[in-house]
């Protein structure tokens, strides 16, 4: 076992897990010799944990809120299986293998295939194609040794409420079929008819429970070249292994970032833009004691519309095509030195080519040189289509309500929003074609930020229509 060499990451797929066709880098690290031995019962309740405990990995190693889209596309996390998998494993651990990422760098070809990927116009996309070829995840932690496990399923969808995962360990190996936990796995199955007569090895050896003593005895005997993976642990993504500015790029793109903010002291300005406002966000620094937010989709294209004097319809056609439809659409109209005029602006006709803009309730012909700028808002990874010259752009809040007119309406936001951020509004009737409500922000304090509406047009709402229903969408 010693100057073993495990430098490629590990793929998941619907067939399973298995080394990547590409080296990430070339490293020896030599096996700590151990002697402990574990027994473990486990009741699994998701798909995706019994899959990774019949690939030898304890559910634990992974951080699934992280790391969840790796398994978005193998696994439907709303599955629930027919029957309940019961899985029981003996560990005769010989020695484990740690790695360190500081000292684990990715080779000159995966980090040049890396920067391309980012500087693609489908960055996600081309991300995945990485992984796919170099691994998703490398391994912090390998055990060595001999295993016997067996996966079984019940019928009675009934039982998970009164079932506990077990997990001890033992050095009495003249004890081990008088185990607790051992006896407890057999009662279950055979209340269910089910076979506990033997456990399976990496091999596909069988072993018989009343062998399981001279298996023990014989594991103990081999030397350390006869030792085999028996648990992939503490698993982390490729990407922790980049220098810090790709990884948080890497992150970025993912949704995997963590988008952190205290207050405003903590911010980093990082460009300036005349057309969606007087700054951009700000890219985000991760500091200590911060909260997260989790706002998961990007400001994916941006762009600017020339307004003819005579002229209320447009259409927008993107440069390229995206791979979805489900997308927002924030805009407003202004002036070329970025005044707002009043205005009613309607996107329309939304899907994977372009878009219509409507102007309503303004009168063009008493303006010249008018402009519409438009920013796209979704998922880099169902959109497809990233822009580079808006990815220095970071959503710190997103989302809609639905309400009936009133003259304020109070939204929670995230606490301490730097002062320099913008908040942009889509505001839509439910009820009639036309709506000629106007947002303005009134005060933020805390985590409420107060908006009202135009009184200008209460005395038209007062008409009989006070009950009609509008629905807002906000992004800051």
């Amino acid at each position: 076992m010693s100057g073993q060499i495990l430098n490629y990451g590990l793929l998941i797929n619907k067939r399973g897990i298995q080394l990547a066709d590409l080296p990430i880098c070339k490293f020896e690290i030599q096996p700590k010799t151990i002697e402990k031995s574990r027994i473990k019962l486990m009741f699994s309740t998701k798909h995706i944990e019994s899959f990774l405990l019949n690939n030898h990995i304890d559910p634990s190693a992974i951080n699934f809120e992280y790391d969840k889209w790796i398994f978005d596309t193998v696994f439907d996390e709303n599955f629930l299986p027919e029957n309940l998998p019961v899985y029981m494993e003996i560990l005769c651990s010989r020695a484990e293998l740690i790695f360190e990422n500081k000292k684990i760098k990715p080779s000159n070809e995966l980090n040049n295939t890396m920067e391309r990927a980012l500087n693609h116009k489908y960055p996600y996309q081309e991300i995945i194609k990485v992984f796919k070829g170099y691994g998703y995840f490398l391994p912090k932690k390998i055990i060595l040794g001999h295993k016997l496990c067996k996966m079984t399923y019940l019928a009675a969808r009934a039982e998970p409420r009164f079932l506990k995962s077990e997990v001890t360990d033992f050095n009495d190996f003249a004890t081990l079929e008088r185990n607790i936990v051992l006896n407890q796995w057999e009662d279950l199955l055979k209340l269910h008819n089910l076979d506990t007569s033997f456990l399976t090895s990496i091999n596909g050896e069988d072993v018989t429970i009343d062998k399981l003593q001279e298996w023990v005895v014989s594991c103990l005997k081999n030397d350390l070249n006869s030792l085999q993976i028996i648990s992939w642990e503490k698993l982390c993504p490729l990407y922790e292994i980049f220098d810090e500015p790709l990884k948080r790029k890497i992150k970025f793109i993912l949704g995997s970032d963590d988008m952190y903010y205290t207050n405003p002291t903590n911010l980093q300005q990082v460009k300036e833009t005349k057309e969606l406002g007087d700054t951009n966000p700000v890219e985000l620094q991760q500091v200590k004691e911060a909260k997260e937010l989790g706002v998961k989709e990007r400001v994916l294209s941006a762009g600017v519309i020339p307004i003819n004097t005579f002229t209320y319809q447009y259409r927008e056609k993107y440069s390229d095509h995206l791979n979805s439809s489900n997308y927002k659409i924030f805009g407003k109209l202004i002036t070329q030195d970025g005044k707002q005029i009043s205005a009613t602006i309607k996107f329309q006709s939304m899907n994977r080519f372009g878009f219509t803009v409507l102007i309503e309730n303004c009168d063009l012909a008493e303006f010249t040189n008018l402009k519409i700028v438009w920013m796209l808002i979704g998922l880099p990874s169902e959109i497809g289509f990233y822009s580079p010259d808006t990815r220095n752009i970071h959503i710190l809040a997103l989302g809609s309500c639905s309400f009936a007119y009133d003259k304020i309406l109070s939204l929670q936001v995230p606490k301490n929003l730097p002062t320099s951020s913008i908040i942009c509004t889509n505001l839509t009737s439910l009820l009639l074609d036309k709506t000629n409500l106007t947002i303005n922000i009134q005060d933020y304090c805390d985590d409420e930020l107060n908006l009202s509406m135009d009184e200008d047009v209460e005395s038209e709402i007062s008409k009989g229509n006070k009950e009609t229903q509008y629905k807002l969408q906000w992004l800051q």
